[in-house]
C-alpha cells in the first residue's frame, strides 16, 4: 500500500469519528462501521456493528442489509491489511 493509500485511510477513518461524535443514530453507525471496516479498523468496526445488533434487534434494515454489509467490509478490510502472500 503506498503512501497516498494510507493518508486516505486516515481521512475516512477521521471522518467517520468525526460522523460518531455528531451523532449516534442507526444511519450514521452503519455506515461509520463499513468505513472502520473497510480502512482496517476491524475492532472499532465490530464494535459498532455489536451496537447496531444489541440497540435494533428488530429492524429489518440492521438485520438483513447493515450487519451483513459491515461483516463483508471488515472481511475486506482484514484481507487488504494482510501482507501479500508469495507461494514458493
Amino acid at each position: 500500500m503506498n503512501t497516498d493509500e494510507h493518508r486516505y485511510l486516515g481521512l475516512a477513518r477521521r471522518q467517520a469519528q468525526d460522523g460518531l461524535a455528531l451523532s449516534h443514530g442507526r444511519d450514521v453507525v452503519a455506515t461509520s462501521a463499513m468505513v472502520l471496516g473497510l480502512a482496517g479498523d476491524l475492532v472499532g468496526a465490530r464494535r459498532l456493528a455489536g451496537d447496531l445488533a444489541k440497540r435494533f434487534p428488530a429492524d429489518t434494515l440492521v438485520q438483513i442489509e447493515y450487519l451483513p454489509m459491515i461483516q463483508g467490509c471488515t472481511a475486506t478490510g482484514a484481507q487488504a491489511a494482510e501482507p501479500p502472500r508469495v507461494a514458493c
